[in-house]
Order: structure tokens, then C-alpha cells, then sequence
């Protein structure tokens, strides 16, 4: 009904009222001739039947208004997961827990202590304390509300980059921006050439469902 209201602006300037021909919204328009006697619009002044073209046109204005609204939110909604190509992004930014914790530096870097790409480093390994890649550790659980594997928490880590948060890092889908935790993990792999030790730290069960690795 919507998308009618809308078109008919474009496709009925006029109608017919009572027989005599004068401007009017394109609701009026849509109207069967039958159906518009019918429901006594052929009894209005031509004073009435200007407020009531006025109102209407207000109206479908407001519900073309909407519909674009809703539609963009829909689709940028949509489209606020960072993409492969734009992780590069977020490099050399800090993981931060909710609680305050630092949970490691998004960097290729694998012998550098802070970094996630670190496999035996207490941000990086399968077993560290602030890993996001400990299963059953607070910030890596499917369970844990600090965890970006939690798919709904309202409390997952950030990404911050010069101490602005620049997106979430969640498989959450209701929040924006957001970055993938999988395809971060990926993605840091890829860079460095190697990707032996994805499946060891990475369990399969929390990906979230939607990211093939």
C-alpha cells in the first residue's frame, strides 16, 4: 500500500471528481470512480476537497519519507560488518574488554608480546588469561558477556585506535560497526603467511555461524 501511495504521486496529478476535472493528491487519484462516489467524496466542496488533497498529500509525503528511511537504515545496518578489504583498517588497534581489560594489539606481528597474533603470548594463545582465543576463558567463551564469540551480548570488547573506539568486536549482528573476531583471526593469519595455528586456537563451534573459515 505503501509503494501505491508513492507511485500514484507521479502517475495521478488529477481525477475525475463528480465529473468535473481539477487538481488533486494521487490517493484521490488511485480512487475507482465507483468507489469514490461510494464513499460520498463526490458531496465535498471544491474548499473540501482541497483540504482533504492537502492531508493526503501530507500523508503520503510522510509515508515515502519513512519508507526511505527505513530502507537505509536496513541497508546500512546491512553493511556495517568491516569487510575483508577494510580490516587493514584497524591494524595496530587495541582490543578493550568491557570491564576495562586490554585483550591484546591486532597486529601480524607474531613474536610481539601484546599481539594477537602471538600463539603462545598471553593475548594470542588457546589458554591465555586475556585471550579472546581461550574457549572457556571470560573473554572467549560463547557464554561469557565480554566475549566477542557471545552472539547476544551487549557487552562485547572494542576497537580502539588512538583512543577512539572505532568499531565492536562481536559476532553480535545487532551491533554496529562491527568486526568479524574469525575474520579478524584470518585475516592477521593471511598477512603473515601462515595459517597452521588457525584451527588449533579457533574453535569451530564459535565462528558464529556465518563466517567460513
Amino acid at each position: 500500500m505503501k509503494a501505491m501511495l508513492v507511485a500514484a504521486v507521479i502517475l495521478f496529478p488529477r481525477a475525475a471528481l463528480g465529473g468535473t476535472e481539477v487538481e488533486t493528491p494521487s490517493a484521490l487519484g488511485m480512487m475507482d470512480r465507483k468507489v469514490f462516489r461510494a464513499c460520498g467524496l463526490h458531496k465535498l466542496s471544491k474548499k473540501e476537497t482541497g483540504a482533504l488533497n492537502a492531508w493526503l498529500s501530507a500523508l503520503t509525503l510522510g509515508i515515502a519519507r519513512e519508507t526511505v528511511r527505513a530502507t537505509a537504515a536496513a541497508a546500512a545496518q546491512a553493511r556495517q560488518e568491516l569487510t575483508w578489504d577494510e580490516l587493514s583498517t584497524v591494524i595496530g588497534g587495541v582490543i578493550l574488554a568491557h570491564d576495562g581489560q586490554s585483550l591484546g594489539v591486532i597486529s601480524r606481528k607474531r613474536h610481539t608480546r601484546t599481539s594477537i597474533a602471538n600463539s603462545v603470548g598471553d593475548y594470542g594463545s588457546s589458554v591465555g588469561r586475556y585471550s579472546i582465543f581461550n574457549s572457556v576463558g571470560s573473554y572467549g567463551s560463547t557464554v561469557s558477556a565480554l566475549s566477542p564469540f557471545n552472539s547476544i551480548t551487549r557487552t562485547p570488547p572494542r576497537i580502539l585506535k588512538g583512543n577512539r573506539a572505532v568499531a565492536y568486536l562481536t559476532v553480535n549482528k545487532s551491533l554496529s560497526p562491527r568486526v568479524h573476531p574469525a575474520m579478524l583471526l584470518a585475516w592477521v593469519y593471511v598477512q603473515r603467511d601462515t595459517l597452521a595455528p588457525l584451527d588449533r586456537r579457533l574453535h569451530p563451534n564459535r565462528a558464529g555461524g556465518d563466517f567460513p573459515l
